[in-house]
């Protein structure tokens, strides 16, 4: 069947056949291919491709899942997220998930349907698979971001007092209430002045090539000068502006560097730090070793087990540091 969507047609078949023993055969590969659009392909294919594909039941041998991957291999296609369950077939002793989508790349291009809901079987022995095509997507924007440099602004604690002075009360919902107001007006405040730093810099670096242009004849000199130092004053700001964020987002102290031996080094420092170093054999962990080291006394054991309080939390918030990622982690 044919369907047209959004300005191009789609090309969705239903399949019904093990896919292991060649049946299903409505796939062609490559050039074979009569179909060039979106083409979507859902139903029970009777096989697995993974372990996990069975949660109950016999163990899953190897030829079980080589024959269906190289199946989906060889027609280029990719399956679909699942959600709402781990299977999709029952017998009552077995439980499998044989029923799937898979999608061609122009399917992933063009279409924003990414996941299938598996729904509930009622009296059926296989779980209906849902697919979304008129839900809308809606664009929900970029998560809100808090860098340091926000705080230097002169409107910085006007803001935060405006909203402190709106609500009296002291309960969490409160404080919330205040938060997100805080965070509503800094996020006005950050796209009217700190908004495409780079291009600002950019534009204040031609301001100032132009100035020192007009500078090469003597007699205008006296007259420019003013203005030289305002744009390096402003190309300062912006260039500690621009620094400042981006050792947050990388939350580090240390230099920016631009050479691509530089960044290879550095790269390769980072990933062996998390690798760590090798070692010839670790079978378990002594515990005479073990021993040798700084162990907890009855009252930090207690204290380790102790629930979290008001003070705790207020703590931990406080002894957060300046280079905190600006986002959520």
């Amino acid at each position: 069947m044919i369907l047209v969507k959004n300005g191009f047609d789609t090309l969705f078949m239903y399949e019904h056949g093990s896919a292991s023993k060649g049946e299903g055969s409505c796939l062609y590969k490559g050039e074979n291919n009569p179909y060039a659009g979106p083409v979507l392909c859902m139903g029970d294919y009777n096989a697995i491709l993974k372990a996990e594909d069975r949660p109950q039941g016999s163990p899953v041998e190897d030829i079980e899942v080589k024959n269906f991957n190289e199946f989906i291999l060889d027609v280029g296609m990719n399956e679909l997220t699942t959600v709402g369950g781990s299977y999709t077939w029952t017998n009552g002793h077995t439980c499998s998930r044989i029923d799937r989508a898979i999608v061609n790349v122009e399917w992933m291009l063009h279409v924003p349907v990414m996941e299938v809901r598996i729904l509930r079987p009622g009296m059926l022995d296989h779980s209906p698979l849902s697919l979304g095509l008129n839900t809308s997507y809606k664009n929900t924007g970029k998560a809100f971001k808090f860098f340091n440099c926000i705080e230097d602004h002169l409107k910085f604690l006007q803001i935060v007092e405006q909203a402190c002075q709106r609500h009296k009360r002291g309960d969490m919902k409160t404080i919330w209430w205040k938060l997100k107001m805080v965070k509503i007006e800094l996020k006005e405040l950050n796209n009217f002045e700190f908004k495409s730093v780079k291009d600002k810099i950019k534009h204040i670096r031609e301001q100032l090539h132009t100035v020192k242009t007009d500078m090469i004849d003597h007699n205008v000199v006296p007259a420019n000068r003013e203005q030289e130092k305002e744009v390096r004053k402003q190309l300062e700001k912006w260039n500690l502006v621009e620094k400042s964020a981006i050792r947050q987002k990388c939350r580090c102290n240390g230099t920016i560097v631009y050479s691509q031996e530089s960044i290879e080094e550095e790269a390769l420092k980072f990933y062996q730090g998390l690798l760590g170093q090798a070692i010839s054999c670790q079978p378990s962990v002594d515990t005479t070793i073990m021993r040798m080291g700084g162990m907890l006394n009855k009252d930090q054991q207690i204290q380790i087990a102790a629930p979290v309080t008001k003070i705790d939390v207020e703590t931990a918030l406080q002894s957060i540091g300046d280079l905190k990622a600006p986002g959520i982690d």
